[in-house]
């Protein structure tokens, strides 16, 4: 997903909610015989503040499908997670850099 600040700044547009979904790399994941079962949702919002800086906070959803370790059995897990990012324009070494 991509979010043009400066488009966003010429329309107004301060604030807004996004929701899309998108199919991971598969090299991802590192364990064997354990794959994505479908995309990844993400649902959340952004806020580009005063000195154009974006605030970003999502809830991730995804489900993974395998192998049990312990019976060799199919079995899949579905995990929900939070995000919170923050982008700035000049790197501080603790947020995200981003330009244009």
């Amino acid at each position: 997903m991509i979010i043009d600040v400066r488009k966003c700044l010429a329309q107004g547009k301060f604030n807004a909610d996004v929701a899309f979904s998108y199919r991971p790399d598969e090299g991802l994941i590192d364990i064997p015989y354990v794959s994505f079962k479908e995309p990844i949702a993400v649902k959340g919002s952004y806020h580009i503040l005063e000195d154009d800086s974006l605030e970003f906070e999502a809830e991730v959803t995804y489900t993974l499908q395998g192998l049990c370790s312990r019976c060799l059995r199919e079995t899949e897990e579905t995990v929900k997670t939070s995000l919170h990012v923050y982008f700035v324009t000049e790197d501080n070494e603790e947020d995200y850099l981003f330009r244009g």
